[in-house]
């Protein structure tokens, strides 16, 4: 025990110095970053004013940080830079394409899953609620935002909306798995239940004497063993 407390304390330090934040590699993050906003604003035009705006205050904070003579400080001032450029509403914006794509694939499961006809409909209404909040999250991010407060709400209310409707979806998948899940039990108790009703009818081998008894015999006919 006391040897793999030790190994594994020593895994533990050598990992820390991948971890430790450097200026490379905050100054490449910042590059990374910077493309994705761009990224952003090509597809969402609508948030371009609110990108710039965000993207400037994180501008001004990373050269400041820049500036920080003690490397580890500069550092960590560059990653908070960064952090303060992808978060709230542009770090929901950057998740928002593939929730959406998300959305549309579990509405495509909910229906081509259901089997019953009061799952059919159910998953029929949640697929509906959800192509009704696709198309609203689409007109929401199409118009856009002004400024990061804005852009804050709506990105809020898209992400709940998306939300409400996946947890409707995810139900009715749910409920028409359990369902399926039941039907294949009850299927297959049947048929334990029929196989063992065919055993019964036939001929039995007596496991001490080899003995073959006839399939009502509870005792062997010949050594007077109990069935097993």
């Amino acid at each position: 025990m006391r040897r793999a407390a030790i190994v594994t304390g020593a895994v533990v330090l050598l990992l820390l110095p991948a971890c430790k934040k450097t200026v490379e590699g905050e100054t490449k993050s910042w590059t990374r970053n910077l493309q994705r906003v761009q990224r952003l604003k090509t597809l969402y035009p609508g948030f371009a004013a609110a990108l710039d705006a965000r993207r400037k205050e994180a501008a001004e904070a990373m050269e400041a940080a820049k500036k920080i003579s003690n490397k580890a400080n500069a550092a960590k001032m560059m990653a908070a830079a960064n952090s303060q450029l992808m978060s709230g509403f542009v770090g929901k914006l950057d998740d928002v394409d593939g929730k959406i794509k998300r959305l549309r694939s579990r509405a495509l499961s909910a229906t081509s899953g259901a089997r019953d006809r009061s799952d059919r409909l159910a998953a029929r209404h949640a697929a509906e609620d959800a192509r009704r909040v696709l198309r609203e999250v689409d007109e929401l991010l199409r118009r856009g935002a002004e400024t990061p407060a804005a852009a804050t709400t709506i990105l809020s209310k898209v992400e709940g909306d998306l939300r409400f409707a996946k947890t409707n979806l995810d139900r009715v998948i749910k409920r028409a798995g359990d369902k399926r899940k039941a039907a294949r039990k009850a299927t297959k108790v049947r048929e334990q239940k029929a196989a063992r009703k065919e055993a019964a009818k036939k001929p039995w081998k007596c496991s001490y004497c080899d003995h073959m008894n006839p399939p009502t015999a509870l005792k062997c006919k010949n050594c007077n063993a109990p069935r097993e």
